[in-house]
Protein backbone atom coordinates (compact mmCIF):
# COMPACT_ATOMS: atom_id res chain seq x y z
CA UNK A 1 0.00 0.00 0.00
CA UNK A 2 1.84 3.38 -1.05
CA UNK A 3 2.67 5.28 1.77
CA UNK A 4 4.44 8.70 2.99
CA UNK A 5 6.52 9.44 5.97
CA UNK A 6 7.32 12.85 6.51
CA UNK A 7 10.37 13.27 8.30
CA UNK A 8 10.75 16.29 11.26
CA UNK A 9 13.35 18.04 9.22
CA UNK A 10 10.45 18.76 6.76
CA UNK A 11 9.66 22.70 6.95
CA UNK A 12 8.16 23.51 4.04
CA UNK A 13 5.32 21.49 1.72
CA UNK A 14 4.22 23.26 -1.12
CA UNK A 15 0.48 23.58 -2.34
CA UNK A 16 -1.18 20.71 -3.19
CA UNK A 17 2.16 18.95 -3.37
CA UNK A 18 0.69 15.13 -3.74
CA UNK A 19 -2.07 16.26 -6.07
CA UNK A 20 -2.95 13.32 -8.50
CA UNK A 21 -1.36 10.72 -6.12
CA UNK A 22 -4.31 8.80 -6.96
CA UNK A 23 -2.59 5.51 -5.31
CA UNK A 24 -1.53 7.21 -1.96
CA UNK A 25 -3.02 5.73 1.28
CA UNK A 26 -0.98 6.67 3.87
CA UNK A 27 0.57 10.15 5.17
CA UNK A 28 2.68 9.57 8.45
CA UNK A 29 3.16 13.14 9.95
CA UNK A 30 6.31 12.25 12.37
CA UNK A 31 6.92 15.68 14.34
CA UNK A 32 4.79 19.00 15.40
CA UNK A 33 7.58 20.47 13.05
CA UNK A 34 6.16 19.27 10.10
CA UNK A 35 2.72 20.85 10.63
CA UNK A 36 3.64 24.20 11.74
CA UNK A 37 6.46 25.36 8.83
CA UNK A 38 3.66 23.96 6.37
CA UNK A 39 2.99 27.12 4.00
CA UNK A 40 -0.24 27.28 1.49
CA UNK A 41 0.43 30.54 -0.94
CA UNK A 42 3.04 32.22 1.19
CA UNK A 43 -0.09 32.01 4.30
CA UNK A 44 1.43 30.53 7.70
CA UNK A 45 -1.31 31.54 9.83
CA UNK A 46 -3.27 28.73 11.32
CA UNK A 47 -1.57 26.19 8.77
CA UNK A 48 -3.92 23.47 10.52
CA UNK A 49 -6.69 24.45 9.34
CA UNK A 50 -5.79 24.03 5.55
CA UNK A 51 -4.24 20.71 5.97
CA UNK A 52 -6.69 19.26 4.20
CA UNK A 53 -5.35 20.96 0.94
CA UNK A 54 -1.90 18.81 1.81
CA UNK A 55 -3.75 15.67 0.44
CA UNK A 56 -5.46 17.30 -2.45
CA UNK A 57 -8.83 17.05 -0.79
CA UNK A 58 -7.70 13.47 0.48
CA UNK A 59 -9.96 11.85 -1.75
CA UNK A 60 -7.53 8.31 -1.81
CA UNK A 61 -6.37 8.65 1.44
CA UNK A 62 -7.54 5.94 4.02
CA UNK A 63 -5.30 5.94 7.05
CA UNK A 64 -4.09 8.98 9.17
CA UNK A 65 -1.43 8.85 11.92
CA UNK A 66 -1.22 11.68 13.88
CA UNK A 67 1.88 12.59 16.06
CA UNK A 68 2.33 12.53 19.90
CA UNK A 69 3.72 15.75 19.24
CA UNK A 70 0.60 16.92 18.49
CA UNK A 71 -1.48 18.57 21.19
CA UNK A 72 -4.43 20.45 19.60
CA UNK A 73 -6.04 19.66 16.04
CA UNK A 74 -7.46 23.15 14.91
CA UNK A 75 -10.90 24.09 12.60
CA UNK A 76 -11.71 22.79 9.89
CA UNK A 77 -8.27 20.31 9.69
CA UNK A 78 -9.64 17.45 8.01
CA UNK A 79 -12.57 19.26 6.49
CA UNK A 80 -13.82 17.09 3.15
CA UNK A 81 -11.65 14.08 3.56
CA UNK A 82 -14.03 12.21 1.95
CA UNK A 83 -11.65 8.98 1.61
CA UNK A 84 -10.35 8.79 5.21
CA UNK A 85 -11.38 6.06 6.69
CA UNK A 86 -9.58 5.10 10.47
CA UNK A 87 -7.98 8.06 12.10
CA UNK A 88 -5.49 7.66 14.87
CA UNK A 89 -5.72 10.53 17.44
CA UNK A 90 -2.51 9.58 20.30
CA UNK A 91 -3.03 10.55 23.99
CA UNK A 92 -1.44 14.06 23.86
CA UNK A 93 -4.17 15.85 21.92
CA UNK A 94 -6.58 17.51 24.08
CA UNK A 95 -8.64 19.65 22.08
CA UNK A 96 -10.41 18.72 18.65
CA UNK A 97 -11.45 22.00 16.87
CA UNK A 98 -15.10 22.76 14.91
CA UNK A 99 -15.61 20.69 11.85
CA UNK A 100 -12.24 19.16 12.18
CA UNK A 101 -13.79 16.02 10.28
CA UNK A 102 -16.62 17.47 8.87
CA UNK A 103 -17.58 15.94 5.47
CA UNK A 104 -14.92 12.77 5.99
CA UNK A 105 -17.79 10.91 4.43
CA UNK A 106 -15.31 7.67 4.57
CA UNK A 107 -14.89 7.96 7.86
CA UNK A 108 -16.17 4.31 9.51
CA UNK A 109 -14.75 4.87 13.23
CA UNK A 110 -13.16 7.16 15.91
CA UNK A 111 -11.29 6.55 18.97
CA UNK A 112 -10.92 9.68 21.17
CA UNK A 113 -8.39 9.36 24.06
CA UNK A 114 -9.01 10.12 27.62
CA UNK A 115 -6.34 13.35 26.87
CA UNK A 116 -9.70 15.06 24.88
CA UNK A 117 -11.34 17.87 27.12
CA UNK A 118 -12.82 19.76 24.03
CA UNK A 119 -14.65 18.42 21.05
CA UNK A 120 -16.29 21.76 19.36
CA UNK A 121 -19.61 22.04 16.81
CA UNK A 122 -19.56 19.96 13.89
CA UNK A 123 -16.36 18.23 14.68
CA UNK A 124 -17.73 15.07 13.20
CA UNK A 125 -20.88 16.38 11.01
CA UNK A 126 -21.51 14.59 7.94
CA UNK A 127 -19.90 11.70 8.46
CA UNK A 128 -22.70 9.41 7.04
CA UNK A 129 -20.42 6.25 6.96
CA UNK A 130 -19.16 6.20 10.77
CA UNK A 131 -20.36 2.96 12.54
CA UNK A 132 -18.47 3.34 15.84
CA UNK A 133 -17.09 6.15 18.49
CA UNK A 134 -14.67 4.81 21.02
CA UNK A 135 -14.71 7.26 23.46
CA UNK A 136 -12.00 7.25 26.70
CA UNK A 137 -13.23 9.98 28.93
CA UNK A 138 -14.91 8.80 32.31
CA UNK A 139 -16.21 12.11 33.15
CA UNK A 140 -17.86 14.74 30.99
CA UNK A 141 -18.81 18.59 31.31
CA UNK A 142 -21.57 20.59 30.05
CA UNK A 143 -20.01 23.38 28.99
CA UNK A 144 -16.79 24.80 28.01
CA UNK A 145 -15.72 27.06 29.83
CA UNK A 146 -12.18 27.75 31.32
CA UNK A 147 -10.76 25.58 33.88
CA UNK A 148 -14.11 22.37 33.21
CA UNK A 149 -13.33 19.31 34.12
CA UNK A 150 -13.97 16.12 32.00
CA UNK A 151 -15.22 16.25 28.39
CA UNK A 152 -17.09 18.92 27.02
CA UNK A 153 -18.84 18.22 23.27
CA UNK A 154 -20.70 20.20 21.54
CA UNK A 155 -24.25 19.28 21.22
CA UNK A 156 -23.94 19.47 17.31
CA UNK A 157 -20.52 17.37 17.03
CA UNK A 158 -22.26 14.77 15.33
CA UNK A 159 -24.48 16.37 13.13
CA UNK A 160 -25.82 14.71 10.36
CA UNK A 161 -23.44 11.47 10.75
CA UNK A 162 -26.97 9.64 12.45
CA UNK A 163 -25.74 8.87 15.61
CA UNK A 164 -28.68 6.61 16.34
CA UNK A 165 -27.61 3.92 14.28
CA UNK A 166 -23.53 4.09 15.35
CA UNK A 167 -22.51 2.34 18.47
CA UNK A 168 -20.99 4.64 21.02
CA UNK A 169 -17.94 2.23 23.38
CA UNK A 170 -17.41 4.18 26.76
CA UNK A 171 -16.15 3.21 30.17
CA UNK A 172 -18.60 1.08 31.74
CA UNK A 173 -18.66 3.06 35.05
CA UNK A 174 -19.38 6.18 33.05
CA UNK A 175 -22.39 4.75 30.83
CA UNK A 176 -25.26 6.40 32.79
CA UNK A 177 -23.55 9.97 32.44
CA UNK A 178 -23.19 9.53 28.05
CA UNK A 179 -27.20 8.26 28.48
CA UNK A 180 -27.87 11.90 30.04
CA UNK A 181 -25.84 14.15 27.97
CA UNK A 182 -26.01 15.88 24.48
CA UNK A 183 -24.73 15.03 22.02
CA UNK A 184 -24.00 11.02 23.64
CA UNK A 185 -27.43 10.65 24.79
CA UNK A 186 -28.15 10.92 20.36
CA UNK A 187 -26.85 7.48 20.41
CA UNK A 188 -29.19 4.57 20.56
CA UNK A 189 -26.55 1.73 21.21
CA UNK A 190 -24.00 2.35 24.12
CA UNK A 191 -21.97 -0.55 24.94
CA UNK A 192 -18.72 -0.75 27.45
CA UNK A 193 -15.00 -0.46 26.14
CA UNK A 194 -14.49 -3.19 28.99
CA UNK A 195 -16.55 -6.15 27.67
CA UNK A 196 -18.37 -5.02 24.74
CA UNK A 197 -21.60 -5.33 26.30
CA UNK A 198 -25.13 -3.68 26.01
CA UNK A 199 -25.28 -2.77 29.98
CA UNK A 200 -28.83 -3.80 31.51
CA UNK A 201 -30.69 -0.21 31.50
CA UNK A 202 -33.03 -0.23 35.04
CA UNK A 203 -36.88 0.82 33.70
CA UNK A 204 -38.87 3.00 35.88
CA UNK A 205 -41.97 1.77 37.52
CA UNK A 206 -45.36 2.05 35.86
CA UNK A 207 -46.93 5.55 38.00
CA UNK A 208 -49.61 5.52 40.07
CA UNK A 209 -52.74 7.86 39.92
CA UNK A 210 -54.83 8.89 42.62
CA UNK A 211 -58.07 10.79 42.85
CA UNK A 212 -59.51 12.46 46.48
CA UNK A 213 -61.14 16.20 46.62
CA UNK A 214 -60.41 17.36 43.66
CA UNK A 215 -56.94 16.45 43.35
CA UNK A 216 -55.06 14.56 41.32
CA UNK A 217 -51.86 12.28 43.34
CA UNK A 218 -49.32 10.97 41.12
CA UNK A 219 -46.51 8.42 42.78
CA UNK A 220 -44.13 5.68 41.65
CA UNK A 221 -41.67 3.39 43.44
CA UNK A 222 -39.14 3.80 41.82
CA UNK A 223 -37.42 7.30 43.56
CA UNK A 224 -36.48 10.98 42.26
CA UNK A 225 -38.59 10.53 39.07
CA UNK A 226 -39.73 12.83 36.77
CA UNK A 227 -43.52 12.96 35.85
CA UNK A 228 -44.46 13.71 32.18
CA UNK A 229 -48.38 14.02 32.83
CA UNK A 230 -51.24 14.98 29.98
CA UNK A 231 -54.84 16.13 30.97
CA UNK A 232 -57.79 15.81 28.67
CA UNK A 233 -61.17 16.70 28.60
CA UNK A 234 -63.79 14.48 27.25
CA UNK A 235 -66.30 17.64 26.65
CA UNK A 236 -63.30 19.41 24.95
CA UNK A 237 -64.74 19.59 21.26
CA UNK A 238 -66.64 21.46 19.17
CA UNK A 239 -70.78 21.73 19.16
CA UNK A 240 -72.97 22.56 16.90
CA UNK A 241 -76.24 21.54 19.08
CA UNK A 242 -78.38 23.94 20.96
CA UNK A 243 -78.34 21.82 24.03
CA UNK A 244 -75.75 19.61 25.19
CA UNK A 245 -74.73 18.28 28.66
CA UNK A 246 -70.98 18.42 30.08
CA UNK A 247 -69.87 15.07 31.31
CA UNK A 248 -66.95 15.97 33.24
CA UNK A 249 -64.88 13.19 32.42
CA UNK A 250 -61.25 13.93 32.38
CA UNK A 251 -58.78 11.51 30.80
CA UNK A 252 -55.49 11.17 33.13
CA UNK A 253 -52.14 10.02 30.93
CA UNK A 254 -48.63 9.84 32.74
CA UNK A 255 -45.19 8.54 32.30
CA UNK A 256 -42.01 8.18 34.55
CA UNK A 257 -38.44 9.25 33.75
CA UNK A 258 -35.24 9.65 35.29
CA UNK A 259 -31.79 9.67 34.06
CA UNK A 260 -29.79 6.30 33.47
CA UNK A 261 -33.55 4.91 33.46
CA UNK A 262 -35.81 3.54 30.76
CA UNK A 263 -39.23 5.17 31.03
CA UNK A 264 -41.53 3.93 32.02
CA UNK A 265 -45.13 2.38 30.59
CA UNK A 266 -47.81 5.02 30.65
CA UNK A 267 -50.34 4.85 32.91
CA UNK A 268 -53.90 6.27 32.11
CA UNK A 269 -57.21 6.64 34.42
CA UNK A 270 -60.52 7.94 33.97
CA UNK A 271 -61.89 10.48 36.71
CA UNK A 272 -65.37 11.71 36.63
CA UNK A 273 -65.71 15.30 38.92
CA UNK A 274 -69.04 14.85 40.04
CA UNK A 275 -71.11 18.29 39.39
CA UNK A 276 -72.09 20.45 41.86
CA UNK A 277 -75.44 19.85 43.03
CA UNK A 278 -78.12 23.02 43.83
CA UNK A 279 -80.43 22.16 46.39
CA UNK A 280 -83.98 23.70 45.84
CA UNK A 281 -86.35 23.90 48.46
CA UNK A 282 -89.44 21.13 48.37
CA UNK A 283 -87.64 19.16 45.16
CA UNK A 284 -87.96 15.79 46.63
CA UNK A 285 -86.92 13.58 43.21
CA UNK A 286 -84.14 15.97 42.39
CA UNK A 287 -85.35 16.61 39.17
CA UNK A 288 -84.65 20.30 39.31
CA UNK A 289 -87.78 21.19 39.84
CA UNK A 290 -90.77 21.65 42.09
CA UNK A 291 -94.22 19.94 40.97
CA UNK A 292 -97.24 17.67 41.58
CA UNK A 293 -94.41 14.61 41.79
CA UNK A 294 -93.14 16.31 44.69
CA UNK A 295 -96.48 16.29 46.10
CA UNK A 296 -97.12 12.73 45.81
CA UNK A 297 -93.78 11.84 46.90
CA UNK A 298 -94.20 14.25 50.06
CA UNK A 299 -97.57 12.66 51.38
CA UNK A 300 -96.18 8.86 50.41
CA UNK A 301 -93.16 9.88 53.31
CA UNK A 302 -96.13 11.22 55.64
CA UNK A 303 -98.23 7.94 55.27
CA UNK A 304 -95.83 6.20 56.00
CA UNK A 305 -94.67 8.04 59.06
Amino acid sequence: MPSVTIPSSVTSIGTAAFAGCNNLASVNISDLTAWCNIKFNNNESNPLCYAHHLYYKGNEITNLVIPNSITSMGSYTFTGCSGLATVSIPNSVTSIGGSAFSGCSGLTSVSIPSSVKSIEGYAFANCEEMTDVYCFAEKLSQNNWWGHEGLYAAPSAFFESYPQVMILHVPVASVDEYRSMEPWSQFKTIVTLETGEIPIIPKCATPEISYANGEIFLSCETEGVEFVSEVTVADAKKYYDSEFTLSQTYKITVYATKAGYENSDVATREIVVEKEQTTLFGDLDKDGKVNVADHVKLSDIIMNQ
